[in-house]
């Protein structure tokens, strides 16, 4: 069996001298962790970003340093251990400025952020659609410029989708009481292209390097060619086809998306793995 990286899937590591050597084991197999950046009794029952809005819905609130505080205690080990440690999910400003401070010390990290945090801010929950509930929470305006700068200089280093599928039933409930999530696997190439590429947010090449470049260079996954005789691992991307995101064609069973009726521009139109199509025109072709 290969492995790819550590991680506690959507947990933080609590106690720090855990984390130590966890970085430490992890550097003998030149493998990163995955670190999610949250630091529990600042967050407790918290439900979306703690600030203004917060403050005018009447929901508790996730302080950004609670995340940040996490961050800074897992780059400090990183820099001390010489280890190796992916930031899962990278929310806020401070964070960003975090990263840059790092990277400019040599620390050995790679990180990401959501294609829902570049997208949309805490104020859309004046909705109380539960779809937007998330962990991290959507933050503010500024959080979210910040995280769209850093993207374009190369401080965070890829987009995901965070994918998290849910049941409509469990969605539909009061706001405090909804898990936490987005299915956001069917979405992510299409978002990316239609409203980062298309709007002159990012470039052509690096949305290609956020999503497919980058991530395989962090996992170690085989090198990707496109040239004669190569095995053909690639995505094909209709960049002039239009689609309205419709959440009953979801090939995922979680329906839970706060995108669904949006129109975008730019969709994965087929889909090969070694050498075989997997998808066309978004229907699941078994061989």
């Amino acid at each position: 069996m290969r492995y790819a990286a550590f991680s506690v899937d959507g947990e933080p590591v609590k106690n720090p001298e855990l984390m130590r050597r966890a970085l430490e084991y992890s550097k003998m197999l030149d493998l990163p962790l995955i670190s999610h950046c949250e630091e529990k009794n600042l967050t407790l029952d918290g439900v979306m970003h703690e600030g203004y809005y917060s403050t005018l819905l009447g929901l508790r609130g996730m302080p950004a340093v609670s995340e940040e505080i996490m961050l800074m205690r897992d780059l400090l080990l990183t820099q001390m251990t010489k280890g190796k440690i992916h930031i899962a999910h990278l929310s806020t400003q401070k964070g960003v400025e975090m990263l840059k401070w790092a990277k400019e010390k040599k620390i050995n990290l790679t990180s990401e952020t959501t294609i829902h945090h570049l997208l949309l801010e805490d104020r859309a929950l004046t909705s109380f659609d539960t779809n937007l509930k998330v962990n991290p929470p959507l933050r503010s305006f500024n959080d979210r410029s910040s995280l769209i700068k850093g993207l374009k200089e190369g401080l965070i280093d890829i987009i995901v989708s965070d994918h998290a599928p849910h049941t409509r039933e469990e969605k539909e409930v009061e706001f405090a009481f909804a898990p936490f999530g987005i299915s956001g696997l069917d979405t992510l190439v299409s978002l990316v292209f239609s409203e980062l590429v298309n709007k002159k947010v990012l470039t052509l090449e690096r949305a290609i390097e956020t999503l497919a470049i980058k991530p395989a260079e962090i996992l170690k996954l085989p090198k990707r060619e496109i040239k004669v005789n190569a095995q053909a691992n690639l995505t094909i991307l209709d960049l002039n086809k239009e689609e309205i995101i419709n959440k009953d064609n979801f090939l995922s069973l979680g329906k839970n998306t706060p995108f669904n009726g949006l129109k975008l521009k730019g969709i994965p139109v087929m889909t090969i793995v070694e050498g075989k199509v997997v998808m066309q025109n978004g229907k699941v072709i078994f061989n």
